[in-house]
């Protein structure tokens, strides 16, 4: 993986989990999401493999040694 597209994945990742975790205002992540610029299929993507995601930044953090990913990773949103 080059730097850029380690950039744009965390960009991402940002992007469609701060849409799937905002509180939608009437819209639902998709709409929030294309209204901030951010391709709402990301969105889609996040809320379908949302445990696999979890899992994936918890095992990360082990490797780390960041108990952080642990306490955070409860925190999900429930949409």
């Amino acid at each position: 993986m080059t730097p850029r597209q380690f950039g744009l994945t965390q960009f991402t990742v940002l992007g469609a989990g701060m849409a799937l975790g905002s509180p939608a205002g009437g819209r639902t992540p998709e709409q929030l999401a294309a209204q901030m610029g951010i391709d709402p299929a990301n969105v889609a993507f996040m809320r379908t493999n949302q445990a696999a995601i979890q899992a994936m930044f918890r095992e990360l953090g082990a490797r780390l040694g960041d108990d952080a990913a642990d306490r955070d990773s409860d925190a999900a949103p429930a949409r």
